[in-house]
């Protein structure tokens, strides 16, 4: 899984994008869009994306520390 956090051309958002692979080999790539913020407010956005994303996949047993 890689993470990648950038600002979008258009309204200068900054922009969570996810790239991880399945069991298959096969790309696939998650982009949230977060709103306008403080970096701060930023910052507990993603952590609060990652952490859905943690928690869904130790749902499932595909999670791996």
């Amino acid at each position: 899984m890689t993470l990648n956090y950038r600002t979008a051309r258009i309204n200068a958002h900054p922009v969570l994008v996810i790239d991880f692979f399945s069991d298959r080999g096969r790309l696939y790539t998650l982009r949230y869009d977060l709103p306008t913020g403080t970096p701060q407010q930023s910052s507990r956005r993603v952590s609060q994306v990652l952490f859905l994303n943690r928690k869904a996949l130790e749902e499932t047993g595909q999670y791996a520390a």
